[in-house]
């Protein structure tokens, strides 16, 4: 069974928000899991809030990803593979002042603002989040406005 899961890119022109997960041990963009019968965009207004405390006011589906990850997920009994499917959607407006809220301290460790230079010297960064920091970034170079 495929699992889904949503992630904001959060950037304020050329910073990006990144969040340090405790469990895996390396920065990476906030979101998680879908709960059963949400959609991806429910799931990550959900997550940011959850996560960072923000209410997301301007975002748009920026890339979907099929990733295969060795191991369980939550008690599964299953040690072999899981197979997930994402959205990741690019945040330009928000309502509040990104934080780790009390509820989410046992999972995340820091939240910081970095550049796609900075994001590429993080500890174990995933390819995929730098990869992704560099495309939003050049969209917003392209960008003429409304």
């Amino acid at each position: 069974m495929i699992k889904r899961y949503a992630r904001g890119i959060v950037r304020d022109w050329d910073r990006f928000l990144v969040v340090f997960n405790k469990k895996r041990l390396r920065y990476e963009f906030p979101g998680g899991k879908c709960d059963e019968g949400e959609t991806y965009r429910t799931s990550i207004y959900r997550e940011l809030k959850e996560e960072i405390g923000i209410d997301a006011i301007e975002l748009e589906l920026f890339r979907e990803l099929n990733l295969t990850i060795h191991g369980t997920w939550k008690g599964e009994e299953d040690e072999g593979f899981s197979d997930w499917h994402g959205q990741f959607f690019l945040v330009t407006k928000w309502i509040g002042i990104p934080h780790i809220p009390e509820s989410e301290a046992h999972k995340l460790g820091d939240l910081r603002w970095v550049t796609t230079k900075e994001l590429v010297k993080l500890p174990q960064i995933p390819l995929v989040t730098v990869e992704l920091a560099r495309d939003a970034f050049a969209q917003a170079l392209n960008y003429d406005g409304p």
